[in-house]
């Protein structure tokens, strides 16, 4: 078998899934980076019938330009809400604990201590495998940065994005509010996004870290998400 560019970037695609599987967990839309390289790699010892030929290249380019469109809004949306005075933060839920978790908290922390009269609602319910409600995790958390506890207000029922946001609304009316996001950066397009849907009129992102081995993955993954709420509004 002949290994040159193509099929070496295709098997850097599959080894990154894979990697990706071990260090994480399974998850099924991954199967697009296996995909996409075995297909590299089979182009380039098996010549393909022009049919497929079209096929693959519509599927690469789709995904590579959502891929890039979506990365180039990420840092669009981010600018624009970079030095933004929140009247209250909303902190999405993620896994308790994790990096994720952690580093939202530090996001959130960060712009509490810069903005003193900003409140927060910290959000998200209680999954099989964490001791507590991630909403309750973040508040403890940031009660051990010196957050003072009349600014937490949590929502701990929700389970996605969308309850994140609906929950917050219901339960405090913010709608109407200049309400500031924490969220892992890959995941600020689409939070602002989810937010208008649900009627949030003055909306910006703040971005937590996130790891740039993963990125890629996470990009994918937006886009994947994205294009399914799409399809669900």
């Amino acid at each position: 078998m002949r290994v040159g560019l193509s099929a070496g970037i295709g098997a850097l695609m599959i080894f990154y899934a894979v990697i990706l599987t071990f260090n994480e967990s399974f998850a099924a839309y991954r199967i697009v980076w296996v995909i996409l390289g075995a297909g590299l790699i089979l182009r380039e010892n098996h010549p393909l019938p022009v049919w497929a030929e079209i096929l693959y290249g519509i599927v690469y380019g789709g995904v590579l330009l959502s891929c890039l469109w979506l990365e180039f809004r990420t840092h669009q949306v981010i600018q624009e809400g970079a030095g933004k005075e929140p009247d209250i933060l909303v902190v999405l839920g993620c896994k308790y604990p994790s990096r994720a978790f952690t580093w939202r908290t530090e996001a959130a922390a960060e712009k509490l201590e810069a903005f003193p009269d900003a409140m927060v609602i910290v959000t998200g319910g209680q999954g099989t495998d964490e001791p507590v409600s991630e909403a309750e995790g973040f508040r403890m958390a940031l009660l051990e940065y010196g957050i003072e506890p009349y600014r937490i207000q949590t929502e701990n029922e929700s389970a996605s994005t969308k309850e994140n946001l609906i929950n917050a609304d219901r339960l405090y009316d913010i709608r109407t509010r200049r309400v500031g996001i924490v969220t892992s950066r890959y995941h600020v397009y689409r939070s602002i996004w989810i937010a208008r849907q649900c009627g949030y009129t003055d909306v910006f992102g703040i971005p937590a870290k996130t790891l740039l081995f993963y990125e890629p993955d996470n990009i994918l993954r937006e886009v994947l998400a994205f294009v399914k709420a799409m399809g669900n509004r």
